[in-house]
């Protein structure tokens, strides 16, 4: 009997989202301290495309700075890389 289990018997992988507010002291120009504030949102979700739209509409209605997704064990797509010349704009 095999001791390893096959890929399907696990659940896949919950996608988390940390949101990014970044609180700001003193005024612009001035001498001042900013503050990276990290919190993460209390409910998982199972697809990373529903947690991005989740958390891009939630932004847009309370103002974070920004998020980001963790899920366990995901491996970000390669990006092309461009030379010089073939910058595409």
């Amino acid at each position: 009997m095999s001791a390893s289990l096959p890929a399907a018997a696990f659940p896949p992988a919950l996608t988390t989202i940390v949101w990014e507010t970044i609180h700001e002291e003193g005024f612009q120009g001035l001498y001042g301290r900013c503050h990276l504030t990290s919190s993460c949102h209390p409910y998982r979700f199972t697809s990373r495309e529903a947690a991005s739209r989740f958390a891009a509409a939630m932004c847009d209605r309370h103002g974070y700075d920004g998020y980001r997704l963790h899920t366990p064990g995901y491996v970000p797509p390669l990006m092309t890389m461009f030379d010089d010349c073939e910058i595409p704009f």
